[in-house]
């Protein structure tokens, strides 16, 4: 766990922390902070504002991941099978997963709530997020928790992982954000209405009369459903909002494009789509090819020999007439 700076880090918070998961261990005093956001808004403000807190795996003075926040790190970085990976199947890697987000959870929620209250995260739950990230985004799990029309779009994305990069381009939206909107809105949603048996319309017309926060008619994931009574669907009131995000170099008037301040990116496009195969040879390839070449010629030979040795008798013998 790293506190930056050391001076500001509230050692309540990591107390807690640490005494809800032991595994956690408090990196040295004003250590370099591993690469991550947070880095960005401590440069951008004074180090006197805020602490700021990053838990990661305890690399000491070396990255153990070479792709560590890299385009790169992908699932094949991680200890586990992904060929073997099914929907709600219980793996090491989404046991070590509950035992970091429960005590974390546990202990923002006695931090900044104030109730002690245990926190007990379904396995079910976390193995079907595994599989879906990991494998096949177009799980049934996003399809419980949206509606049939959002849901049609992952139908595309069938056995493929959730993408890395994040498309912003208005008229584009990536997968990833649907995926992440639609995970965050259906879990964290308002569970008073778990217990109401509303039907789509009685849905649609609740929308209609609060524009502050959204309203989804869906089937239901059932893990997630604190009733005890299970209906054929679900009104999903969610605080989750939607805002573009554009660098501010695309906004500042004659901007340097050049600088590093701010991120920027081009897109390269091509109008023709050309492809040239070039075959290499194995090494088994290369030897047959020889031998078959070495027996050709040695044949070739005999054939000549053969070929002179009776033409010479046939000249040498008189002729009839």
């Amino acid at each position: 766990l790293y506190a930056y700076p050391s001076a500001l880090a509230n050692q309540t918070f990591i107390d807690t922390l640490k005494q809800n998961n032991p595994m956690i261990v408090s990196a040295m005093p004003d250590s370099p902070l591993p690469p991550a956001s947070s880095q960005i808004f401590l440069r951008e403000t004074s180090s006197s504002s805020f602490p700021v807190y990053i838990l990661t795996s305890n690399h000491e003075n070396e990255l153990s991941n070479h792709y560590y926040h890299s385009f790169f790190d992908d699932p094949s970085t991680l200890a586990i099978n992904i060929s073997s990976l099914e929907y709600n199947s219980t793996t090491e890697f989404s046991q070590w997963v509950k035992l970091i987000v429960e005590p974390f959870a546990q202990t923002l929620i006695e931090y900044f709530v104030g109730s002690t209250k245990n926190v007990t995260i379904k396995q079910e739950i976390i193995n079907n997020l595994v599989y879906c990230v990991l494998k096949n985004i177009n799980c049934p799990l996003i399809h419980n928790v949206t509606n049939q029309t959002t849901g049609n779009a992952f139908d595309s994305f069938n056995e493929t992982s959730l993408p890395f990069s994040i498309n912003t381009y208005p008229t584009s939206p990536a997968v990833t954000s649907r995926f992440v909107q639609s995970i965050l809105s259906y879990l964290l949603r308002d569970r008073m209405l778990d217990t109401m048996n509303l039907t789509e319309k009685a849905c649609e017309q609740l929308s209609k009369n609060d524009s502050f926060r959204s309203y989804t008619y869906v089937g239901g994931y059932t893990p997630s459903i604190m009733s005890d009574a299970f209906f054929s669907g679900y009104c999903v009131r969610s605080y989750s909002r939607s805002v573009s995000s554009m660098s501010p170099a695309f906004t500042i008037d004659n901007y340097d494009l050049s600088q590093t301040t701010y991120p920027v990116w081009t897109e390269s496009r091509w109008s023709t789509i050309s492809l040239r195969l070039f075959i290499i040879p194995t090494r088994k390839h290369e030897i047959v090819t020889l031998v078959i070449g070495i027996l050709l010629l040695s044949t070739s030979f005999v054939v000549c020999l053969i070929l002179r040795y009776y033409t010479k008798i046939s000249l040498l013998q008189p002729s009839s007439s």
